[in-house]
């Protein structure tokens, strides 16, 4: 409802990925980004078998995965994905 027409509609999930990815989950996110809506994910605390579920779940949303374990600056992180998933008007 809240999306706006040819216009940034980016989802941007801080988790530390201990959730039952379903299918029903994946056919929404691929949904969603098919009407333009994208999915990032910050991961918190990943082992390596949520890193690689987080990972498909940013392909089928268009967006991209970021480890927080690696990361020093998060709010740095945080403005260039938004800067990176955003659609440019002129």
């Amino acid at each position: 409802e809240e999306m706006i027409a040819d216009g940034n509609n980016i989802i941007i999930l801080a988790t530390d990925g201990e959730v039952l990815i379903t299918s029903q989950i994946r056919t929404i996110i691929s949904e969603r980004f098919k009407a333009g809506v994208k999915l990032s994910i910050f991961g918190i605390k990943n082992g390596e078998a949520t890193e690689r579920n987080m990972r498909q779940l940013v392909e089928l949303g268009g967006g991209d995965y970021l480890n927080m374990k690696k990361a020093r600056k998060v709010d740095q992180l945080l403005v260039e994905e938004i800067k990176s998933q955003s659609i440019i008007k002129k």
